[in-house]
């Protein structure tokens, strides 16, 4: 609902010292672990949880109705 804020959980329970996070939002970067929201779309409305992944976005709106992409990079090793 519009105003409300919603929670993308990763599956994580805990992300390694080597592991990429990235959520995307219509094929463009929105949030990763060491910077978020390049374009400004989603303007001071994420919290990105350094030890899960999940993202969390305040104040939601019409307009963020679309398809969410996790990405998730594992060195091996």
């Amino acid at each position: 609902m519009e105003g409300d804020s919603v929670t993308l959980n990763s599956g994580l329970t805990a992300i390694q010292s080597n592991d990429v996070i990235e959520w995307m939002f219509d094929g463009n970067r929105i949030a990763q672990i060491s910077s978020t929201d390049p374009d400004g779309a989603f303007l001071n409305r994420l919290q990105l949880n350094n030890q899960t992944g999940d993202l969390t976005i305040t104040n939601i709106k019409t307009t963020n109705s679309g398809q969410y992409t996790l990405k998730i990079r594992r060195s091996s090793g």
